[in-house]
This record gives structure tokens, sequence and C-alpha cells, in this order.
């Protein structure tokens, strides 16, 4: 008897389209992020939840954008991106969790800490600039005899 599956998985997902997802999605997701930050900065309304979550609740918007745009000419591949798109938005949601709830270290940082993220626009940055890829130079600077394989 032959199986007449239908909707988002009617055929196999490809572990490369599933990749290609999640990279598609944090992509557009930090374009949500930026743009959010940005508008919070010129008129200081958008709630803080959404901009603690705006990475995530874009990534899974892109995703699911993304899902709907190929779902009729590749609906193999748009089921791949939608998986990769929302396992990588539901990640930092699972790492915060997973540091509240998790080990803690001898000095009492989560043993699941996030020692990458700041608190300008979603990225690592120098200052307030609205998310160019630079040096953060308040992380490291007095740092010199740390040990980066005792990181966790």
């Amino acid at each position: 008897m032959a199986s007449s599956r239908q909707g988002i998985f009617a055929q196999p997902v490809r572990p490369l389209d599933v990749g290609v997802g999640a990279a598609l999605g944090l992509a557009l997701g930090a374009v949500v992020k930026y743009l959010l930050n940005k508008l919070n900065a010129t008129s200081g309304t958008i709630p803080a939840a959404i901009l603690t979550y705006g990475g995530p609740i874009g990534t899974a918007i892109a995703s699911i954008a993304i899902y709907l745009a190929e779902r009729g000419s590749h609906p193999s591949r748009a089921g791949g991106h939608l998986v990769g798109g929302l396992l990588s938005a539901a990640s930092p949601v699972y790492w915060k969790t997973l540091g509240a709830i998790g080990p803690k270290m001898a000095d009492g940082t989560p043993f699941f800490s996030d020692y990458v993220m700041t608190s300008s626009y979603g990225l690592l940055t120098y200052g307030r600039s609205y998310g160019l890829l630079t040096t953060d130079r308040t992380v490291y600077s007095g740092a010199e005899d740390w040990d980066p394989m005792s990181a966790p």
C-alpha cells in the first residue's frame, strides 16, 4: 500500500538543505535584528522582550518566509530550509535555558554561558556602530593570561 504523505515533509529533506536553511535564516535574522535595533535607537518604542529575543524571532520569521517562497517550486528544498532555519532560531533559547538550569563553575558563571554575546545590536562590536564586525576591546582587555582551552 502506497503512502500518501502530504505537507511540509512530503519528500525527503537533504542535510545540505538544512545547513543552507540555517545559514539563510541566521543571515536574514541578523538583518531583522539590525533593523529592530536601529528603529529602537531612533524611536525607542520597541518593547524590551522583542529586543531581547529579536534574533531568534527574526530568524524564525525569515525561515518561514523562505519556506513560503519556495514551497511551490521546490517543496523538498523548502522543507529543509525551514527545518534548518527553525533549528538555528531555537538554539539560542535552548542555550540560555541550559545556562539557567545547568551546572555553575567555581566563580558562579554558568557552564553553558555565552561569552561572545554583547549588548550592542547582536554582533561583536566596539561601541554602538549598528552591527559592524570589529574587535571588541572591552572583552579582551586585560586578559593576557586567558587560557582559551578553559572556556566552556
